[in-house]
């Protein structure tokens, strides 16, 4: 395993972490649907494509025919909600059919899927595999739960979004472990004090 593409994985999962939690503070501040908060969450979107192309690339070698199908729907979901948000921020809502209910229902399975396949190869941490099965239940539930601070809506209101920045830094916490056990450097024993 590539200790580089394990830091830049575990960089990029942060990064996401970051701008998701900044997606849903902003919409409970808000407390309504607003138009930059659509072209906001662009950002959070396209980095959980990079992170999560970057977790593939840590394991594809192990996942067979069942992970590199899972992949496939979850990036052609990942593809289809950032269409779909990007025609959204231009101002047309022509395709938020292919956000919703398309896009998310095919990232929820898709990712779902994925989390499973990721578990069972046993490259990674198992919990980077239930991270990513639940990851979208989970913005939901908060989605609904903080409904009554910011009331749900079909654009400009991702307060649920923490969700999915409580799973990255998850994801995070866990690559950081994963990195240190495959750092050579950290492998090396300290020099004795004996032997001076």
């Amino acid at each position: 395993m590539s200790l580089s593409l394990v830091r830049r994985t575990l960089f990029l999962a942060v990064i996401t972490a970051v701008t998701w939690t900044a997606v849903s503070v902003t919409s409970l501040i808000e407390r309504e649907s607003k138009a930059y908060i659509d072209a906001m969450v662009l950002v959070p979107f396209a980095l959980t494509a990079l992170s999560f192309v970057g977790l593939h690339l840590l394991q594809r070698h192990a996942l067979g025919r069942f992970g590199r199908v899972s992949f496939g729907i979850a990036a052609a979901a990942m593809v289809s909600l950032l269409i779909s948000q990007s025609t959204i921020v231009a101002g047309s809502e022509r395709l938020l059919w292919l956000g919703f209910p398309v896009g998310a229902l095919a990232w929820l399975v898709g990712f779902a899927l994925y989390g499973y396949a990721t578990a069972k190869a046993g490259v990674l941490p198992p919990l980077i595999g239930i991270g990513l099965a639940v990851a979208e239940p989970v913005t939901i539930a908060l989605g609904v739960a903080l409904s009554p601070i910011a009331p749900l809506s079909d654009s400009g209101n991702f307060s649920g979004a923490i969700g999915h920045a409580v799973i990255w830094f998850g994801i995070a916490w866990l690559l950081a472990g994963l990195a240190s056990r495959t750092d050579p450097e950290a492998a090396r024993p300290e020099p004795s004090l004996a032997a001076d």
